[in-house]
């Protein structure tokens, strides 16, 4: 969603381990959505309990202290007289 996600390519995700490989088929590029979900989430009570009970096992990775992110992300970038 937004504009990262617009321009996100699906195989150079799962390339990098963004996303897994089996789902990178399955993208569906949802543009600004947070309207959306926050409009859902502000009308919807049951919605918005699954939310909270989900919302406790998100774990949070910050892909900056990622050496193998890093790592991949650098190689894919498209200096090939580089590598």
């Amino acid at each position: 969603a937004g504009g990262f996600g617009t321009k996100l390519n699906q195989e150079d995700a799962a390339f990098t381990g963004m996303i897994p490989g089996v789902l990178k088929k399955n993208v569906i590029h949802a543009g600004n959505a947070a309207l959306s979900g926050a409009c859902m989430l502000l009308f919807d009570d049951e919605l918005r309990k699954k939310v909270q009970t989900l919302s406790r096992n998100v774990k949070n990775i910050n892909l900056a202290q990622e050496d193998s992110f890093q790592e991949s992300y650098i190689r894919s970038l498209n200096f090939p007289e580089i590598f």
